[in-house]
């Protein structure tokens, strides 16, 4: 009886039947492969964005380090040539050469008052304490 049955189509439809629910896992596990491969592949592009914005972040720093590196150095180079234009030395070779400055014979040393002091006591103004110094 089977086999009249096989003949006529019935048993082979009962075993379509059964294999069915089986190919309809088939989309699922392409579906959830596909999806998996999408998402790795994306995981993959954005780590790439994210070293890509990495290295040039870290080339940003380096050319900013060279340029304190190079301001540095010139802070440097110019602090020492302030040094030697300031230099006692250097300014008096500079006031007898060029400008013709002679040192004065003697030197006159003013001394202090205090005012109030009984011993030698500060001398009241002229008339015109403002004016024309007379000679």
């Amino acid at each position: 009886m089977t086999t009249a049955l096989s003949q006529i189509g019935f048993v082979g439809r009962a075993r379509r039947s059964r294999r069915r629910p089986a190919m309809a896992y088939r989309p699922l596990v392409a579906t959830t492969a596909i999806v998996a491969v999408m998402g790795g592949f994306l995981a993959l592009l954005f780590v790439a964005g994210f070293q890509s914005v990495l290295v040039s972040g870290q080339h940003d720093v380096d050319t900013l380090q060279a340029r304190l590196t190079a301001g540095r150095e010139q802070g440097q180079t110019l602090r020492m040539e302030v040094a030697r234009l300031e230099s006692p030395d250097r300014i008096l070779r500079v006031a007898k050469g060029r400008l013709g400055m002679v040192p004065p014979p003697t030197r006159i040393y003013l001394e202090a008052v205090l005012p109030g002091d009984l011993l030698h006591p500060v001398p009241p103004p002229g008339d015109d304490p403002f004016g024309k110094a007379e000679r």
